[in-house]
């Protein structure tokens, strides 16, 4: 009964579970025959390793590893992958506040908000940036990354995408009035 399994046991079936699809993924990047599943056997090994860094630390060496990897493959599926979870790893080093380099950072995201498909799953992790910078107290570059999510995705024939973007045009506004705020405040 799963429902009755103890807290060990649940995290011993999943990294059973997550490293059976890492060793699945790598057999088909590891083929010469299965090519058109390259892409979806790499999402599922970066997936399933986020996922045990979680409970096992040193999956999050593997993790970097395998990023390491994507970016020096020639396959030109992986570049855009590889980038992306780069600047999620970034990310996730401002959040835990070690020491970034914020404006290259937020240049990284840029170039690659500009090279993304423009849908639910970049809105998506823009929202996410935000989220880190404004926790971060990165405040300029949080309305930065805001000003461009809402002007790329304002007058989305998505509603949601749409609606979403008018939102944060609102969101904005009161952050820029904060920001200015603290400006005169220092002026004074």
């Amino acid at each position: 009964d799963p429902r009755a399994a103890t807290r060990e046991e649940t995290i011993t079936n999943l990294t059973r579970a997550q490293r059976d699809i890492v060793t699945a993924a790598d057999r088909i990047l590891g083929s010469k025959e299965h090519e058109s599943a390259f892409l979806k056997a790499a999402e599922a090994k970066i997936q399933s390793l986020t996922l045990l860094s979680q409970v096992q630390p040193e999956s999050q060496t593997e993790l970097k590893a395998f990023i390491e990897e994507l970016k020096g493959s020639t396959n030109p599926q992986f570049g855009p992958l590889a980038e992306r979870m780069d600047v999620a790893q970034l990310m996730d080093a401002v959040a835990s506040g070690d020491n970034v380099d914020i404006p290259k950072l937020v240049e990284r995201f840029k170039r690659l908000f500009n090279e993304e498909q423009k849908d639910v799953s970049l809105f998506s992790l823009s929202q996410q940036v935000i989220e880190v910078f404004m926790r971060a107290g990165h405040t300029e570059e949080a309305a930065d990354v805001m000003k461009l999510l809402a002007d790329t995705f304002a007058g989305n024939p998505n509603a949601e995408l749409a609606t979403a973007s008018k939102m944060l045009h609102e969101q904005l506004a009161i952050i820029e009035i904060k920001l200015d705020a603290k400006v005169t405040a220092v002026l004074e």
